[in-house]
């Protein structure tokens, strides 16, 4: 890594702060992180936009949610009731 990068610097704070909005729970329960509310800059249309969409919809649909949270629920009983 060179010496005089500042991209570290510049960012950590930044992804350490986004990080902890994404650390509850149920955003673990379902692996959701913040670049589901990363916005990029489309030079094309002139403005900001997700830069991931179709992800963010496919969280939105409540099947998904069940069954995320259903997994979650089997992998920590799991967890907890290994002898």
């Amino acid at each position: 890594m060179p010496r005089n990068a500042k991209q570290n610097r510049l960012y950590s704070q930044e992804f350490r702060l986004r990080n902890q909005e994404f650390g509850r729970l149920r955003d673990v329960a379902l692996l959701k992180g913040f670049y589901l509310d990363w916005s990029i800059y489309d030079f094309k249309s002139e403005q900001f936009e997700n830069l991931m969409p179709e992800w963010k919809k496919h969280y939105e649909n409540p099947f998904i949610s069940v069954l995320g949270y259903g997994v979650f629920a089997l992998v920590l009983a799991g967890v907890f009731n290994y002898n």
